[in-house]
């Protein structure tokens, strides 16, 4: 393995899922350009679990202005932590009111 873009491990060999993904993102928007001319209070929420998606929700947060946050526990599966899920989107949804 190698380091890759901001520290990420890339294995060599690169497996060919990772080549056409990589692929496929070349010359589009960064996900975070489509949202930010956007009217709506955002919340960008992940499970801590990957690295490179914590990279990814840290920079559309600032570039959108959504409220960022972490809730740690079923990795991918967020709304199956039950009560510290549902607390941080409420708590979300009311000052977004």
């Amino acid at each position: 393995m190698s380091a890759g873009v901001a520290g990420v491990a890339i294995p060599d060999p690169v497996p060919e899922t990772l080549r056409r993904g990589a692929r496929a993102l070349v010359g589009m928007r960064p996900p975070g350009d489509a949202l930010a001319s956007a009217d709506f209070p955002m919340l960008v929420i992940t499970g801590d679990h990957r690295p490179e998606y914590e990279i990814i929700a840290d920079a559309i947060a600032p570039k959108t202005g959504a409220d960022r946050d972490v809730v740690t526990g079923m990795e991918h599966l967020l709304p199956d932590t039950g009560a510290p899920f549902n607390a941080r989107l409420e708590s979300f949804l009311n000052h977004a009111e």
